[in-house]
């Protein structure tokens, strides 16, 4: 069952792409999960902490745009099993989830940096 994270735990029907999820198991099945390739996805944040997912590609921490130059962001954590602990992360993976502190509410823009680098020539 994945969970999302809105103040606390809980259950999601479904799952959005950009946003984060746990999925509780019991034991150790990999999960397989389809869809469309995304290039750029747009995640709302609140003031404190969130889970966010990414896009189809790793995105470089530094690559990841905020819509409100006054949010800041805390570094992305990664929950490591094998550490049983979090440690900093970038890039951002496809089909993991990171926790991040944000200073305020409003939102991210993750996009995939081959394309953005292509418009830039």
């Amino acid at each position: 069952m994945p969970f999302a994270y809105d103040r606390g735990y809980v259950e999601a029907d479904s799952l959005l792409p950009g946003r984060g999820y746990w999925l509780k198991s019991m034991d150790s099945v990999k999960y397989s999960i389809t869809g469309i390739p995304i290039d750029i996805e747009t995640v709302a944040v609140e003031q404190g902490w969130n889970i966010v997912g990414s896009i189809s590609v790793p995105v470089p921490v530094s690559e990841i745009i905020t819509t409100d130059s006054n949010l800041t962001l805390s570094a992305f954590y990664a929950f490591v099993p094998a550490l049983g602990d979090y440690v900093a992360a970038s890039p951002i993976q496809p089909g993991a989830a990171y926790w991040v502190k944000a200073s305020q509410s409003g939102a991210l823009i993750l996009r995939n940096p081959a394309l953005f680098i292509r418009r830039q020539r």
